[in-house]
């Protein structure tokens, strides 16, 4: 009996040792158990921060590629706001410059044939003048003979007479010089002309003053509109940068990310390790506390397993948002690419339409300038005609010395008219070719300027699409990565 109690209190203190050691053994299990816990809250703490940076990047990114379209839009809006104004000013300016010298060919022609009237006014006056004073002289003639006959019979009734002849021719004298006076009067009368016209060559010559301080308003324009777009592609550098830094924390994530999952596969490894130990114990301690260490395991497995389960649905439901996401993404950038080709459409349209009007400017201007010089030989070739038929005229129908003095009076007169007239001809059309070669000279040097701004625009259109093309590259590179 004896023996046996001493066998029983030894099993009991075997037992008990056995259960210090269990429960010593459960404690420290449990310890780890909750450190383990504690680790794994962490890395899933550190998984959702490492989330949401991802997410807060890529809407950052996403509002970045949205405020670079909204830009480049602005930038084509302002752009065909500065066409659409040069294009205006372009044609105001070309139709009042044309209306101006249609109106001044128009008023230039009225002017010249007025001129011509008048001349022939004159000439007609002169060559009335002219037979008048031939009567006179033929009717002093034959009076003068006939007094000379009667001279030795009556000296003094014919001295008398001769003197009122002498009267006579001086009167028909001084209407000689009334008419010379009148000639004068017309000859200053051209001469205001040519002056207006001088005023009206300054006031073009202002107007051209007028348009290149416009054009150089326009230069300065648009170089504010390069400096603009150079602080754009800074911008967008800078962005650029940013984003290659965004793919280097990026990536360093995912570094992190993959080592706390074999961290969490080695402590998941020694869970297991400890969770056989653990069956083991229970194996052996079933008739002590089966029930309350069996129940209390399992609340704690599965509040472990819930938690895991929650955690893989939340991130499952994430891709799947991504997932929805993407096909917008994709349909939002095809619209963007539709409306960018639609506008550059438009560009190109508009870039057309000018220079047909710019064609159709130069013929009109063409046209005009051959029918004014058309016009003005006319003009020199009858003005070379009437005077030659007047000189043939003046030389055939000589007389006598006073009328030599006479007719040599009239030549001269009509000379200085003709050569003032031929000369201020010819000073007009030097000048108004001068003022259309400027012009042309302008126009050229328009469509060359424009031509450059043209080809310098479409390379920055194209920067801008490369641009787009690598960030749209990054961001499905971005995708996938999150993806993986």
């Amino acid at each position: 009996m004896q023996k046996l109690r001493a066998h029983a209190r030894r099993v009991n203190e075997e037992k008990t040792e056995a259960k210090k050691l269990y429960e010593l053994d459960i404690t420290s299990f449990k310890a780890q158990i909750l450190a383990l816990q504690d680790q794994i809250r962490r890395v899933n703490i550190r998984k959702q921060e490492n989330e949401q940076r991802c997410k807060e990047e890529m809407n950052n990114l996403r509002t970045t590629i949205v405020t670079l379209q909204a830009h480049v839009n602005l930038l084509t809006f302002e752009k065909q706001k500065a066409e659409e104004t040069m294009s205006e000013i372009n044609a105001i300016n070309t139709r009042r410059e044309a209306k101006k010298l249609q109106s001044r060919v128009r008023e230039i022609a009225k002017k010249k044939q007025e001129i011509e009237k008048l001349h022939v006014m004159q000439m007609k006056v002169f060559k009335t003048n002219i037979n008048r004073l031939k009567i006179v002289y033929d009717r002093l003639y034959r009076r003068f003979v006939s007094k000379m006959e009667t001279l030795d019979n009556s000296m003094g009734a014919n001295e008398r007479q001769s003197q009122q002849e002498v009267q006579n021719i001086l009167d028909t004298l001084g209407e000689c010089e009334h008419q010379l006076s009148i000639s004068q009067e017309h000859k200053d009368t051209l001469e205001e002309e040519m002056l207006r016209f001088d005023a009206e060559y300054k006031d073009l010559r202002e107007n051209e003053m007028i348009l290149a301080d416009s054009t150089k308003n326009l230069q300065h324009i648009i170089d504010e509109k390069e400096k603009q777009i150079k602080e754009k592609e800074l911008e967008i550098n800078t962005r650029q940068i940013r984003d290659e830094t965004h793919l280097d924390l990026v990536s360093k994530y995912t570094d992190d990310v993959e080592n706390l999952r074999s961290e969490i596969a080695e402590l998941k490894e020694a869970f297991q390790a400890k969770q056989l130990t653990l069956d083991t114990l229970q194996s052996e301690m079933r008739q002590y506390k089966e029930d309350e260490l069996n129940s209390k395991d399992d609340d704690e497995l599965m509040e472990f397993l819930e938690s895991e389960h929650e955690m893989l649905y939340d991130e499952l439901q994430d891709r799947i948002k991504y997932a929805t996401d993407l096909p917008l993404l994709k349909k939002q950038y095809e619209e963007l690419h539709a409306k960018r080709d639609a506008m550059a459409n438009i560009i190109t349209d508009k870039t057309e339409k000018l220079v047909d009007h710019k064609d159709e400017l130069e013929k009109l201007t063409e046209v005009a300038e051959k029918e004014f010089l058309r016009s003005l030989k006319i003009a020199c070739r009858n003005a070379k005609r009437d005077a030659m038929a007047n000189i043939i005229t003046d030389k055939t129908e000589k007389l006598v010395d006073h009328k030599d003095e006479l007719e040599k009076l009239t030549e001269v007169a009509e000379k200085e008219i003709l050569e003032e007239f031929e000369d201020s001809l010819q000073k007009r059309s030097r000048k108004y070719i001068k003022t259309i070669e400027s012009l042309r000279n302008k126009v050229l040097e328009e469509k060359h300027k424009r031509s450059e701004i043209e080809e310098e625009y479409q390379c920055k259109i194209r920067e801008l699409n490369i641009m787009t093309i690598a960030l749209q590259e990054e961001l499905h590179k971005l995708h996938r990565k999150h993806l993986f």
